[in-house]
């Protein structure tokens, strides 16, 4: 269960990141 828990993090971080940058971007 840990790998698991590791790469959703990871792919919930990355979401993030992707919609900050296109927020700062489009702002």
């Amino acid at each position: 269960m840990g790998s698991l828990s590791i790469w959703h993090w990871i792919v919930v971080i990355v979401v993030v990141l992707l919609l900050f940058g296109r927020g700062k971007i489009s702002e």
